[in-house]
């Protein structure tokens, strides 16, 4: 490996650990949803739509705050087999 090539490795490696660093902080201090907003649905009862850190998404009951569906981190299409059911 050249001089080069191991600053470039070190430094991509020190970015990483940054990265992960502000990453545990940033949920460390995310007490709300990201996104909330109730969804309107024609000819139903609206729902409620939140988006939790890392990329959870939430849909719930507005009045009874079941939650009704839920993401798996990273994916908003892809459901959760193993939901936290907290909203």
């Amino acid at each position: 490996m050249t001089p080069t090539e191991h600053t470039r490795q070190a430094a991509t490696h020190a970015a990483a650990q940054r990265l992960i660093e502000a990453a545990d902080f940033a949920e460390r201090h995310i007490c709300k949803p990201l996104f909330e907003k109730r969804m309107p649905r024609l000819g139903g009862r609206a729902l409620m739509v939140r988006l939790f850190s890392p990329g959870v998404l939430k849909v719930s009951d507005p009045e009874t705050g079941e939650v009704l569906a839920e993401s798996v981190p990273g994916n908003l299409r892809e459901l959760s087999t193993t939901p936290t059911r907290s909203s």
